[in-house]
């Protein structure tokens, strides 16, 4: 038997036994589920022991004499975030041009190189490579660079200050785990081939004694330091050069993935990942229906369910035998489908293949397809060119090279109107930390909305036991060089670090924490597109 990965609870354990790093299987704790800023739908896994010692980048050669001596804090450009990500052997390539490899002669006393080191995904198996989801991540500028934050989007890699619940530095990267709060929940120690593999052989490094972790945060004022987590808990910032502070990688992976009902003898549910061979494919156009061979796999299965969908909608669900091979069949729906593009796809449990194809005019007799073809395009230059740019005007990607039929067909899909939501919740029992235009920061409770069909641009929240109370967050600021996209009950902020007006939803703040009478109650929201 097995359970969905989102129903384990948080601090439990998961490996799979084919992802291990230093021949030992990776233990991963799930720290979050549904984690704000992170994937939809996805759960957030962190090594549960330090798996190696390393610096986060090495001595670079020109540019800032700090970073010359002690290399670069941005982490953007660390040589720990390009190994992270990658699954070559040969993994290295300079990030800028002063940038050099984690190499002995760039790294404090030679203490733990990794240039020659593949690259961390290749220890992973090719099932778990597939499944991790891309992450967006907010990582502060060092104050030597500028102001803002560098967004990138990895696979892989390490939290931030924010995200552990740490203090230190005035920036929001993200929004705090509550299993990593407190001392004790920051305490790692590091695994026996952790110890084993390192250089630096310090009397405290040992199995049974916490050790330091790096995180991606910058120290503030600074060219070359990173914050971390002290072996007691708190905090520590450190320089990056310095291979002797441990790595605990963190990723994202589907709820729907499954893993076993009952630990193993080292407490860990095992990950059990389901694949579809093949790969997502544009099949152009087709005058007959498409045919796909796939495969599912699963290696604790014999079967499982799977269920087809054409454009979004249900037209076939059966139970799939494992390592049989299946032939995708729209025979049946052929007839009745429009010309012009369409979308398959095959799922199974978090595993989801897609083909892409455009429905063309069928004919035997090309001289028949030719007329009718002409026919189809029977209208003038002007009147087609109206047509597009009226659904150009309307936000629709009409292009110069669609049919009639093609226009027409994005004219029928088209849905009229600024879309709309409104609803009644409670406001949140748990704060978050929102950033005021001046740069300062508060834990506000926040209303928290997921899941509609369109972004948002305005939402009006009123607070029911206090009608004259009321929040209103627009995506534009009110006024020209007016950075105010949040007016709270008590005061303003900006759409910055946790608080958010897209991904089909929002996070806005209503009060501060100086007053519970907001926290736990109920608002009426209204969103427009």
């Amino acid at each position: 038997m097995t359970q969905r990965l989102c129903d384990l609870p948080i601090g439990a354990k998961v490996k799979d036994i084919n992802t291990a790093y230093y021949g030992r299987p990776i233990e991963w704790k799930i720290i979050g589920k549904n984690h704000p800023g992170y994937p939809k739908n996805s759960v957030t896994l962190l090594s549960d022991k330090i798996l190696c010692l390393k610096a986060i980048d090495a001595k670079e050669s020109g540019g800032d004499s700090n970073r010359q001596k002690y290399g670069n804090n941005r982490y953007m450009y660390s040589n720990m975030r390009q190994w992270l990500n990658s699954d070559k052997e040969d993994w290295y390539e300079p990030q800028h041009e002063y940038d050099n490899p984690p190499s002995s002669e760039y790294l404090y006393q030679n203490y733990n190189p990794y240039d020659k080191e593949a690259g961390f995904l290749t220890n992973f198996s090719s099932e778990f490579k597939t499944h991790i989801l891309p992450t967006t991540l907010d990582t502060s500028i060092p104050i030597v660079d500028g102001i803002g934050f560098d967004r990138v989007v990895d696979k892989v890699f390490i939290l931030s200050n924010t995200e552990i619940g740490a203090e230190g530095e005035d920036v929001l990267e993200g929004a705090s785990f509550l299993e990593l709060s407190g001392s004790d929940g920051k305490k790692a120690y590091p695994t026996p081939e952790a110890v084993a593999n390192s250089n630096y052989k310090p009397t405290g490094l040992v199995i049974d004694e916490p050790w330091g972790w790096w995180l991606r945060t910058r120290f503030t004022n600074n060219a070359y330091t990173l914050w971390g987590a002290s072996s007691s808990g708190y905090s520590f910032y450190g320089d990056v050069y310095k291979g002797v502070r441990g790595v605990r990688p963190a990723l994202n992976l589907p709820q729907e993935a499954l893993v076993s009902d009952e630990p193993d003898v080292d407490g860990c549910y095992k990950i059990y990942f389901t694949t579809i061979t093949g790969t997502d494919e544009n099949l152009g156009g087709l005058e007959n229906p498409p045919t796909k061979e796939y495969i599912i796999s699963n290696e604790n299965f014999t079967s499982l369910p799977v269920t087809i969908k054409l454009d979004g909608n249900i037209i076939e669900s059966f139970n799939a035998t494992i390592g049989q091979t299946y032939t995708l069949n729209l025979t049946d729906v052929w007839n009745t489908l429009s010309y012009g593009t369409h979308v398959v796809t095959v799922e199974c449990n978090e595993a989801k293949r897609a083909w892409t194809f455009i429905k063309l005019l069928r004919s035997t007799n090309d001289k028949i397809k030719n007329i009718v073809l002409a026919l189809q395009e029977l209208q003038t230059i002007n009147q087609k060119a109206e047509l597009r740019q009226a659904l150009i005007n309307k936000g629709v990607d009409a292009l110069e090279s669609d049919s009639v039929i093609e226009l027409i067909n994005k004219l029928n899909n088209m849905e009229l109107g600024k879309k709309w939501a409104s609803g009644a919740m409670l406001s949140s029992s748990v704060p978050l930390n929102f950033r005021t235009p001046t740069g300062a920061s508060r834990n506000c409770w926040y209303l928290e909305v997921i899941g509609l069909d369109f972004n948002p641009s305005i939402v009006i929240a009123i607070c029911e036991n206090s009608p004259e109370i009321g929040i209103v967050a627009n995506i534009n600021a009110p006024k020209k060089d007016d950075n105010i996209l949040i007016i709270a009950i008590d005061d303003a902020y900006i759409l910055e670090g946790v608080a958010f007006l897209d991904q089909g939803g929002f996070r806005i703040p209503v009060h501060n924490t100086n007053s519970t009478t907001y926290r736990g109650v109920s608002f009426q929201w209204v969103a427009y597109e």
